[in-house]
């Protein structure tokens, strides 16, 4: 090997020491670029050529000079950075190795650790460069499946979204069990929403009419007789109906603290349902018996006494209820028809889930009773009342959990999820190929992305209100500028050396 060399594996020296100092250089120009990734060259030797003419030693040792070095490999560093908490709702971080799954602007798809996104003018989750996080909406049913695929986020900014009707009521009451019998009533009220989203009254009303037996009555105002009626008619309770308790001619059912004549929701009341509850001796309800809204009798199917919520075998084997009545827990039902259009809470002999609205008196099952009335010896009172129906209402604002849920509250006081944010995750994170704009594509070697939630497989959760900082460490990167450094300067320092010699040999002609 002649002096040549030299020059040619010092130059190789110096070209890897100054790829590493680009990657340096890269590295400390992001050390503030969100969700962005450093990286580190490791070098490796070139070819090592046979010294002399032969390629063993006497001893059989291979006799070899090198010819420089090379880059190896720049490897990223995908270890979890620090995290920058914001105020703005739509930022997000992911704590663990998953990446957000991105729609790019020019096409394709690719993936990202910077969570800094906004939502457009049409309501689509971005980054700064337009790209579109992807994710799964909810569905008309209210659902969210990510099983139906990855597509992008399109929140409801600025829509309205449908009133959902009331179907189900329920209080947690108790009863005075020292008052005297048919001499007070007790009436308590709940509000509840039709298919339009208007809200109107429903009010219990109970009476004592015996030791441990109590009649309770539904009352609303704003229904459609007729029309209620009819669905009663058409029903299984055939031959019920709807009593008009207008101010001319109250009956003797009439709750006492309430005026038909100047009621605040409404001139007239209808009954909607009627029946006695049992208690036992301790004060647990028992049994339900609904009536016959124009006979007063027990309801067709009933038994004598009422339906025994502990019964065993359950009272209503295969769920067969008392049609019209009761449903298979006991609880009454109502059939309503609202008198502003909406659409009725009604019985529908076809239907999977009817739309009658459910007064749940008890939360178990029959046998398994979890009663909410009692009957005590301290005032009759309701310490909860709750109904599942809701109005229309617009978006008021944003937040995401760690599930990846961005979950919406609404001017209606709802709060539900409106979307989910997709994440992606590989087998081999350092073969994802940098595009620019933070983002990274898949390759071969990476392995495609196994697309799906959060907290699942590895993924990561996601920090809402959260950016992740860039994981450059300057110590780190300071110290192997030092050493890029003095490997530059030896390297070159062989290039002059090897220059001098080289002038020595040239001077021998003199």
């Amino acid at each position: 090997m002649g002096i040549a060399s030299a020059f040619y594996t010092a130059l190789s020296g110096l070209s890897v020491n100054s790829s590493s100092l680009t990657v340096i250089g890269n590295n400390l120009a992001n050390l503030n670029t969100i969700g962005f990734k450093g990286s580190s060259t490791t070098f490796q030797d070139l070819f090592s050529a046979n010294l002399g003419a032969s390629a063993f030693q006497g001893n059989g040792n291979p006799s070899q000079v090198g010819l420089g070095a090379q880059v190896g490999a720049v490897m990223q560093n995908f270890g979890q950075s620090t995290f920058q908490s914001t105020s703005n709702v739509m930022d997000m971080a992911v704590q663990g190795a998953g990446f957000f799954y991105m729609r790019l602007i020019n096409g394709g798809f690719g993936h990202t650790r910077s969570g800094n996104f906004t939502i457009d003018q049409n309501g689509f989750v971005v980054d700064p460069a337009g790209n579109k996080l992807q994710g799964y909406n909810r569905t008309a049913a209210g659902k969210i499946d990510a099983a139906m695929g990855a597509v992008d986020i399109k929140l409801p900014m600025g829509e309205t979204i449908s009133a959902v009707a009331t179907k189900a009521i329920s209080f947690t009451t108790n009863l005075n069990a020292d008052v005297a019998r048919n001499e007070s009533k007790y009436t308590t009220s709940v509000g509840v929403y039709d298919s339009l989203g208007s809200r109107h009254q429903l009010l219990i009303t109970y009476e004592k009419t015996a030791d441990n037996e109590w009649r309770y009555y539904v009352w609303a105002p704003d229904v459609d007789p007729a029309q209620t009626a009819a669905l009663l008619d058409a029903g299984p309770a055939a031959g019920g109906h709807v009593t008009a308790l207008g101010s001319n001619n109250p009956p003797t059912t009439l709750p006492d603290n309430i005026n038909l004549a100047t009621a605040t929701w409404g001139d007239d009341y209808f009954t909607l349902a009627e029946g006695i509850i049992h208690f036992s001796s301790s004060g647990a309800m028992t049994h339900v018996e609904p009536l016959n809204l124009v006979t007063g009798a027990p309801a067709p199917g009933v038994p004598a006494g009422g339906v025994p919520l502990n019964a065993t075998p359950p009272a209503f084997p295969n769920a067969a209820a008392i049609p019209g009545y009761l449903d298979s827990n006991g609880n009454p039902l109502m059939e309503i028809k609202w008198s502003n259009g909406s659409l009725p809470h009604a019985w529908d002999a076809m239907a999977v889930d009817d739309t009658r609205m459910t007064w749940t008196l008890n939360t178990g099952n029959i046998g398994e009773p979890f009663p909410l009335i009692t009957q005590t010896s301290t005032e009759s009172g309701t310490s909860n009342s709750s109904q599942n129906g809701f109005g229309a209402g617009t978006i008021k604002g944003l937040t995401v959990d760690q599930n990846g849920f961005v979950i919406g509250t609404f001017s209606n006081g709802q709060t539900f999820p409106v979307a989910r944010v997709a994440m992606s995750i590989f087998t081999n994170n350092n073969g994802l190929q940098k595009v620019g704009e933070n983002i990274w594509k898949e390759t071969i070697a990476s392995g495609p992305a196994n697309i799906g939630t959060a907290n699942d497989v590895g993924r990561g959760s996601i920090l809402g209100s959260h950016l992740e900082m860039s994981n450059v460490d300057v110590a780190d990167e300071f110290t192997r500028l030092i050493i890029t450094q003095r490997g530059y300067q030896a390297n070159s320092r062989i290039v002059t050396t090897s220059d001098e010699m080289m002038q020595e040999t040239l001077a021998l002609k003199r």
